[in-house]
């Protein structure tokens, strides 16, 4: 009897479990049924404000070059990228602030447009720069970097990107020729000085000898030949070593004129894809707003909906 009693409670449990579930859908339903009405409006005006958004919204294009850096020179121009002094001074050689600021640039009159705000100089357009250059590593490609930016003149973005990107090998090329050239006149110096002194070292030798040469004793003589010989051994050694750090120094430097002579073009970096301008515009995606504008409006509809059944339940049991 115990047994019979227990298991009969036990099966009527998922009974009253499934008609509390019943009546809590029946409640909800009954609530969006009731509110419909907001949640289609709030639905509406929300979705139809996103896509007015996404229309008239001005459109943020992306646009970059595909680039490879080699060598410590590449480190170095990549290095140079995030310079604010570097980015100063190619914007006022380039005279880039009318790109970089082609919103507040009136093209026609080639001046600045009044009323829209401080005439831009090139310490706040390297600061503007640096934030919006992107540097993104292509892990598809091997060693290659996408370098670009996100600008509302994708063609005035190309033409910056590009003569940033120009402007900043050819001051890898000169920083690294001036200072080969350096090197290689002081190697030059060093090795005048260092062939002159060994000469003059070999003759004092030579004349020292000749002096122990002539002496009386045999010994003498045998044993001068062989500290002679010793002494000369040792400085040609020695010089030897010093002349050959001196020739690869020189060596180095006269690689890097030739490079910085025959290559120019892509001494500190290789541009393999030049920046052009992609009538695609990076951001608002208008089809992506309408459909998150949608949701969230569908979501906000459903919440007043709730909350005013909420209210209208608490007060109704109030009444009561």
């Amino acid at each position: 009897m115990r047994e019979s009693s227990k298991s009969g409670r036990d099966s009527s449990q998922p009974v009253q479990g499934e008609k509390g579930v019943e009546t809590s859908l029946d409640d909800i339903r009954a609530v969006i049924v009731s509110n419909r009405w907001i949640v289609v409006g709030v639905t509406l005006f929300v979705t139809l404000s996103a896509a007015l958004y996404a229309l008239f919204a001005q459109p943020v294009y992306l646009t970059g070059a595909l680039v490879r850096f080699d060598g410590k020179e590449g480190d170095r121009a990549l290095f140079m990228l995030h310079s604010q002094t570097f980015l100063e001074d190619i914007i006022r050689k380039e005279e880039l602030l009318p790109l970089l600021f082609s919103d507040q640039w009136d093209s026609v009159h080639h001046s600045w447009a009044s009323g829209k705000g401080e005439i831009p100089d090139p310490e706040k357009g390297a600061v503007v720069l640096a934030e919006k250059l992107i540097i993104k590593k292509r892990k598809d490609l091997f060693n290659l970097l996408f370098i670009g930016m996100e600008h509302p003149d994708p063609y005035a973005a190309a033409d910056l990107i590009n003569r940033v990107l120009i402007g900043l090998n050819e001051y890898v090329r000169k920083e690294a020729l001036a200072k080969a050239l350096l090197l290689q006149a002081y190697a030059d110096r060093q090795l005048y000085i260092h062939d002159s002194t060994l000469a003059d070292r070999f003759a004092s030798l030579g004349e020292a000898d000749a002096v122990r040469l002539s002496g009386k004793n045999g010994d003498r003589k045998a044993a001068s030949e062989v500290s002679g010989f010793l002494r000369s051994q040792l400085i040609l050694s020695s010089s030897l070593e010093a002349r050959a750090r001196l020739m690869a120094k020189k060596q180095e430097s006269d690689d890097v004129i030739m490079r910085a002579d025959i290559h120019a073009d892509e001494f500190a970096l290789k541009i393999y894809d030049m920046a052009t301008a992609y009538e695609k515009n990076a951001k608002p995606g208008k089809s992506a707003v309408i459909v998150l504008g949608f949701i969230f409006g569908m979501f906000s509809g459903l919440c007043i909906a709730f909350v005013r059944g909420l209210k209208e339940g608490s007060s109704q049991g109030d009444f009561s």
